[in-house]
């Protein structure tokens, strides 16, 4: 793929060894251990909330109905693609429908809920009613906002909804669904982009259909789903930029290093380059504003442009791409926090600065009593005053904790592997994600419980009564069908790393949501632990998926075609 080496290779099989493609190898391979892993997981554990107070219980006896579900599921797909319906629908249709059906139904769900902000979400929209208010106990030293200044970003736009328009909560539903449609149409193109198929996308995007907790979290007073959607537009346009330089490449051949510069770009994909490197930094550093865990993305689309500058490295003004990308999404970043933390500090005067120490965090994700789950740290060495809160100690007694957790691991390594594999499937085999629990608490700081406000029988049955067993049972199998899908994706993908296959060869600029998806796996194996904090990687899992029952869908109509069951392929 790079200038100097064009398209010279049209064999069937092509050696490469260079950096890249080593690279490459690896990173799969460690997309192809999470898989595995988290299939397996799903496959045979169910995580559910039976008092929705947020203790989970896990489950190990749904396995033969998880298999029916994931096979009905299958077989519905699998029709459809008999029919020819995936192959004749114009993918941005699909993308728009899918964006119209996503936003609709949560504005219907957020008004059948009638739910409120509690717990941090509570907080946020407290803090974003009194912001600016002089003596206001949410910004005073040690107080909410300036122990946790990650926030901020969501904070200023409740108070801006508050201020513009009033009746901010409603108008934060509208604006999660809002967000959740455009983060569907965003896969559904993200998967066209990577994969340059019709059927592919339209796989895609009937498995999004199917994943009710985008519509679920609508009532949820969170940053969540827009900074989601902000991170699935960056990686689009990242993709596209990647294929606009593709595309040259196949034009311009093999050509010698010094020609390469003066012939990589034309005017026209100069311009179209930077405009989407210029809009993927921009989403990027939107989505890392309003959730700081969306680092990870960063650091996935990081690894995918310095891939693609190895790989490049003869050829001086494709290395300047990568190179000018990594500068754009570190100056974009480091200007919006700059700019939110700035004007904070001048309207409020905290300091943003004196926040939660990460080590915090990952105290309570080595919390044994808790299986990783929130324990209460981020406020206990209060002593009563919480403008006591000194971050430093807060750092010593973590980092205390977590040398007494990892000597107790050695010491007891079996207890250790029980004790990470519970809290891997706290966080990977819950069908819902936690996006019902987040609008049914029933337990609650206020005297208010949410559990226990009035319900139509509708909603009581999606809570508690028959329905809400069918929806956990089908995401139960969507879960599953979609990490089986995309390891077959993956498995596939490695092989043709060697072949001249670009359509299924899973190259550097095809891995960004992938890599997104087993770093988020890795970093919460030591984070505080959530199931809502997994629910992006099965977002992100769906264009891989996708190519996985493409394949596997092929694959059985090859088997009936030679056996005479079937005169065509379901696929063109």
């Amino acid at each position: 793929m790079s200038c100097s080496k064009g398209n010279a290779s049209t064999n069937s099989k092509i050696k490469r060894v260079d950096v890249c493609w080593a690279t490459e190898k690896i990173l799969l391979a460690c997309c192809m251990l999470f898989l595995c892993v988290t299939s397996i997981a799903t496959l045979v554990c169910t995580s559910t909330y039976p008092d929705y107070s947020g203790t989970f219980m896990l489950s190990f006896t749904t396995t033969p109905l998880v298999i029916a579900v994931i096979l009905l599921q299958f077989a519905v797909l699998y029709m459809l693609d008999r029919q020819g319906i995936l192959k004749r629908i114009p993918v941005r249709k699909i993308a728009f429908a899918l964006a119209v059906y996503l936003t609709m139904f949560g504005v219907a769900w957020a008004a059948l809920a009638d739910v409120w902000p509690e717990w941090d979400s509570s907080a946020i929209f407290d803090a974003a009613s009194e912001f600016g208010v002089v003596g206001s106990r949410f910004y005073e030293p040690g107080r909410y906002v300036e122990r946790f200044p990650h926030q901020l970003a969501y904070i200023l736009l409740v108070h801006a909804v508050e201020v513009t328009v009033g009746h901010r909560y409603v108008v934060m539903e509208c604006i999660n669904a809002l967000a959740a449609g455009l983060l569907g149409y965003a896969i559904v193109m993200l998967t066209s982009a990577l994969f340059t198929s019709r059927r592919v996308a339209n796989i895609a995007a009937f498995l999004l259909f199917g994943f009710f907790p985008l519509v679920f979290y609508s009532t949820f007073a969170y940053p969540n789903m827009i900074s989601l959607a902000f991170a699935a537009w960056a990686m689009l346009f990242q993709a596209k930029a990647l294929i606009r330089l593709r595309e040259d490449e196949g034009r311009n051949g093999k050509m010698a290093p010094a020609s390469c510069v003066r012939q990589a770009f034309t005017m026209q994909s100069r311009m179209y380059v930077i405009r989407y490197i210029a809009g993927s930094a921009l989403c990027a550093a939107a989505s890392y504003l309003f959730k700081s865990s969306m680092l990870l993305v960063l650091v996935a689309m990081v690894v995918v442009w310095i891939g693609y500058g190895l790989r490049n490295w003869r050829c001086l003004a494709r290395s300047f791409v990568s190179l000018g990308a990594l500068v754009a999404l570190m100056v974009c970043c480091v200007a919006g926090v700059s700019t939110i933390n700035g004007y904070a500090e001048l309207r409020t005067g905290i300091d943003t600065s004196r926040a939660m120490p990460s080590s915090a965090y990952i105290a309570m994700g080595f919390n044994h009593d808790s299986n990783g789950w929130y324990t209460g740290f981020l406020w206990s060495l209060d002593e009563g005053d919480e403008t006591t809160y000194d971050p430093a100690r807060y750092d010593e007694v973590a980092r205390q904790l977590i040398a007494e957790e990892i000597s107790r691991m050695v010491e007891q390594p079996l207890d250790a592997l029980v004790f990470f594999a519970t809290k891997y499937c706290s966080e990977w085999c819950d069908p819902t994600s936690e996006s019902l629990l987040a609008s049914n608490w029933s337990t609650s700081p206020s005297d208010l419980v949410m559990s226990e406000r009035a319900m139509s029988p509708l909603l009581k049955s999606i809570y508690y009564g028959p329905v809400h067993q069918a929806i956990v049972f089908f995401l139960d199998g969507w879960q599953s069908l979609v990490l089986i899908s995309a390891l077959v994706a993956v498995l596939r993908g490695w092989r043709a790393l060697n072949r001249a296959d670009e359509g299924i060869a899973f190259t550097i600029d095809r891995l960004a949501p992938m890599l997104y998806v087993a770093g988020l796996a890795l970093f919460y194996v030591v984070w505080e632990a959530k199931a809502q904090y997994t629910m992006p990687g099965y977002v992100m899992l769906v264009p891989y998926a996708a190519v996985g029952i493409a394949y596997i869908t092929k694959r059985i109509d090859t088997a009936l075609l030679h056996r005479g069951l079937c005169r065509t392929h379901s696929r063109g």
